[in-house]
């Protein structure tokens, strides 16, 4: 017994130790709960806001002395009314933060006046800090009437406990919770009965009081109508439910908001054509069940159509978007975005995404699954990507096979046209003769001015009434014998098939004229026709586009050939484009391209190369001081390159091209005096950096004209190496420097990717 006493004392005194031991002065006890030690209160400038229609966050209620912003202070205090010291953070919390949110003072950095002060983010919670016992909130109202909560809680810094706080703030509308707006709108066409299409939609209806927030919902009646209100003939119905949860169909049925939103189901039959749908509120006690004594309404429309094919559009997502595929030796393709640039193996073609968006004769898009035919011509084409067998006196026969043409070469031009060719007949570009728009195979050729085609034309008679406009139309006749594209192809649930172009990337820029063509159903007749669109375009390259011109710089006060080339981003030549170019910063002196003073267009285009040759003439060239001296620019598009104009009356040597890959290749030096005139018998070196030299340069013939080539390894994995080569005489006077730019593997979207370059 004895022992037993000990030990209870031994455990009595180990709890008044632990009573008494690590503390600071609170009101509490082992043998019970801390008590509170601190209180929060909460005071406001005011507890009624007006609504904010505009938005908490809007302008024109966010400032300070605004009337929907209470300033509400927070005070921390001991049980014997001292403040809590020092800097301390509580945690606050509105709800519901579509009636009201908080923010806190963000002070402009000193000496900034009070004016420059402003408020931070709107908050639904977050932490605000508790300066000597005291911490600012502001309430801003939204544009929801109603009461929210203002929440505030603290850690008791003695008891260890939560301390909390709170305060109802009231927004109040301007307006009492009846209908005075109603929004329709509906989720978009459907399709007649028995056409494999949706034939169903949700016809919605928003309605809001006076003060823009939703009306109240109703308990046990219905408070919106919506009735099918045009055309007479239509036979679509509604359907909805109901203020007691039974299901309503017809012409006009009645159901009940939630949150303020009505919805009923839109059911087509088999009537085409746009039906209107009207939904209407009652302004005097939100319930149509007892009768409507002031309606609001609003009407919207939903489309119905047979989803059937009338009208194709050729689009394509251009050469900056993610629409270039460059295809492998190894198979498959890497896509190309606006970061990619060469895959480890590639087999020299591209694959461009084309793409056909199909309508029916109401707007809606064409059923999923309808078959679309591509197709391509470009050859034969003269240097200028001009079509040899063309012209804009086209005749096409409505309803028959025949083609004419009075300005017609079909048996000489280009080699002549024969049987299996492609005929292209360009409707829409005049006026009365969309349905003319053809794509057809040529049957047989008859003579210079007239051929037949396997497939008849439509009937041009989308009045009801066919129409002979006579030889009015342009047209190409051709076929594909550089690039090709996959067809036919589906389209999807919008409407749109989509396709790929493929092509050699030595023939960029190249012309070809690509066609898109389903069968459809006449709307006059109901008799199936041919539905085509053709676009032109030139074989694209992948962006952005690099300009290189030689020589750079360009000396002045000469006559000489510069040389402006286009690649596109993977060093692919891009012929057939025509260069804007421009002189700047000429002072006193003058530039002519070509014999166009100042700036123009260069009358020639690029060629296989990518590059176009022009004649540069200046003259009265000062020394360039600065940055901004005399300039030549060539640009393309957004593509731009500025090469400055070097005035000089010592010797010039030129560098051809000025600019290379990776890799390396061959440069022309040539050396001139200062007046332009070749200078031979001049041995030239040259010394790189990041690169070599494999043969040459040698001694200036008598067009003062000797050649180089440099090898280089800079594509790499991880990495992208530069260098340069720069050129001279044994004097070390002038100089020419081509500059190269190599390739980062590991940048690229292939698949695999490289061992070497990583997980």
């Amino acid at each position: 017994m004895k022992a037993l006493c000990k030990t209870f004392l031994l455990l009595l005194a180990s709890c008044v130790l632990a009573s008494c031991g690590g503390g600071g002065g609170g009101s509490h006890s082992a043998f019970g709960p801390p008590g509170n030690d601190t209180t929060l209160t909460l005071t406001a400038t005011t507890t009624t806001l007006p609504l904010c229609q505009f938005g908490a966050g809007a302008s024109q209620c966010n400032f300070f002395g605004s009337p929907f912003i209470s300033e509400v202070t927070a005070t921390w205090r001991h049980n014997d009314g001292q403040l809590v010291s020092g800097t301390n953070t509580v945690n606050v919390s509105v709800t519901p933060t579509n009636i009201i949110t908080f923010s806190t003072l963000n002070h402009g950095p000193p000496p900034s006046p009070p004016a420059l002060d402003q408020f931070h983010t709107l908050l639904g919670s977050g932490p605000v800090d508790v300066t000597a016992g005291v911490g600012t909130i502001f309430v801003h109202a939204d544009n929801v009437p109603g009461s929210g909560i203002l929440s505030v809680t603290a850690i008791d810094p003695v008891s260890h406990q939560t301390v909390t706080a709170q305060l109802t703030i009231n927004v109040a509308g301007a307006a009492p919770g009846l209908p005075s707006t109603i929004i329709a709108s509906s989720g978009g066409g459907v399709y007649i009965s028995g056409s494999n299409g949706p034939q169903s939609t949700i016809v919605t209806a928003n309605v809001l009081n006076g003060s823009s927030s939703p009306v109240p919902d109703p308990s046990g009646f219905n408070n919106v109508q919506f009735q099918i209100v045009g055309p007479s003939t239509s036979d679509a119905r509604l359907t909805g439910i109901s203020a007691t949860g039974g299901s309503a169909t017809g012409t006009t049925v009645s159901t009940v908001t939630h949150s303020g939103i009505a919805n009923v189901t839109f059911q087509s039959g088999t009537q085409q054509g746009p039906v209107q749908v009207k939904a209407t509120a009652d302004r005097s006690d939100n319930n149509v069940d007892n009768g409507i004594s002031d309606p609001v309404s609003a009407t919207t429309t939903v489309v119905v159509s047979d989803g059937k094919l009338f009208s194709l559009t050729l689009t394509s997502p251009g050469s900056n978007a993610p629409a270039i595929l460059i295809n492998r030796v190894s198979g498959g393709v890497t896509l190309n975005d606006q970061t990619v640039t060469i895959p480890p193996d590639p087999d020299a073609t591209y694959s461009f995404t084309v793409s056909a968006i199909g309508n029916d004769r109401q707007g809606n898009p064409v059923l999923p699954g309808t078959q679309i035919k591509f197709g391509s011509i470009d050859s034969p084409v003269d240097i200028n990507n001009n079509y040899l067998i063309s012209g804009v006196h086209g005749d096409p026969q409505e309803s028959g096979t025949t083609f004419t043409a009075t300005d017609g070469h079909f048996t000489t031009a280009g080699g002549g046209a024969g049987p299996g060719d492609s005929l292209l007949v360009f409707g829409k570009l005049v006026d009365g003769n969309s349905d003319l728009e053809s794509a057809a195979r040529i049957a047989s050729v008859h003579s210079a001015t007239s051929l037949s085609t396997s497939t008849p034309f439509n009937s041009n008679d989308t009045t009801g009434v066919s129409v002979n406009y006579g030889p009015v139309l342009p047209y190409i006749i051709g076929r594909a014998q550089i690039g090709n594209i996959t067809s036919p192809s589906s389209t999807n649930s919008v409407g749109v098939a989509s396709t790929t172009l493929n092509y050699p990337v030595s023939a960029l820029g190249h012309v070809t004229a690509i066609w898109a063509q389903g069968t459809g159903t006449d709307g006059v007749t109901g008799q199936t026709n041919l539905v085509t669109d053709i676009n032109l375009a030139g074989f694209p390259g992948v962006a952005p586009a690099q300009i290189v011109v030689s020589p750079n710089p360009i000396p002045g006060n000469i006559t000489l050939t510069v040389f402006a080339c286009l690649y596109d981003h993977l060093g692919s030549p891009i012929q057939g484009v025509a260069f804007d170019f421009a002189f700047t910063n000429l002072g006193v002196g003058s530039g002519k391209l070509d014999n166009i003073s100042t700036a123009g267009t260069v009358p020639d285009l690029t060629g296989a190369n990518g590059c176009v040759a022009t004649t540069v003439v200046t003259t009265g060239i000062a020394a360039a001081t600065g940055t901004d001296g005399p300039s030549l620019t060539f640009s393309v598009g957004d593509a731009f390159k500025k090469v400055p104009i070097v005035a000089s009356g010592n010797l010039i040597l030129l560098a051809n091209p000025s600019s290379l890959g990776g890799s390396g290749g061959e440069v022309l030096l040539t050396l001139l005096n200062g007046n332009g005139t070749p200078v031979p018998g001049v041995q030239l070196v040259g010394t790189c950096i990041n690169a070599g030299l494999a043969s040459g340069p040698g001694v200036t013939n008598a067009q003062g004209q000797t050649t180089a080539t440099i090898t280089a390894n800079l594509d790499g994995f991880g990495s992208a190496g530069t260098g340069s080569c720069t050129f001279t005489t044994n004097t070390g006077s002038p100089t020419a420097t081509v500059t190269l730019q190599g390739v980062d593997i590991c940048t690229l979207n292939v698949s695999p990717i490289p061992p070497q370059c990583g997980p």
